[in-house]
């Protein structure tokens, strides 16, 4: 199996739209006569590659820490869209029954249609 890092880097990704923008602020720094370098990250947690774990839109869903981690690792899909909105029929004429990890290459503007989310569960798919 290849593992390929599809990792976005979280200071320069994109930022979905009403998202607080990531930032760094340095508390301590050795030019200053510090004894270290020391720093703080303020960031979405929707930022950058990430998971959303069943309870982003589900009150009583898993927490990304219930959340099994065979479900991350295994082979996968890996399908391009832009500026779309993914339908049940998108996802019944392109994405094979044998799916069960779905990865989208997208420009962050894409969107699962509810339709999409039962095709995909129905097909058994465990991580998109």
């Amino acid at each position: 199996m290849n593992i390929i890092d599809i990792s976005r880097d979280i200071l320069t990704a994109p930022v979905y739209e009403g998202d607080p923008e990531p930032k760094i602020k340095q508390f301590l720094s050795i030019d200053n006569g510090d004894e270290c370098n020391l720093s703080a990250l303020y960031i979405c947690l929707h930022n950058g590659t990430h998971a959303d774990a069943k309870s982003h839109f589900l009150n009583d869903g898993l927490t990304i820490d219930q959340m099994p981690l065979d479900a991350f690792i295994g082979p996968c899909v890996v399908m391009e869209f832009s500026g779309e909105v993914i339908t049940g029929e998108t996802v019944e004429k392109y994405i094979p029954d044998d799916c069960e990890r779905l990865l989208i290459k997208s420009n962050s503007k894409v969107a699962l249609h509810e339709s999409a989310v039962y095709e995909l569960a129905d097909k058994g798919v465990k991580l998109i």
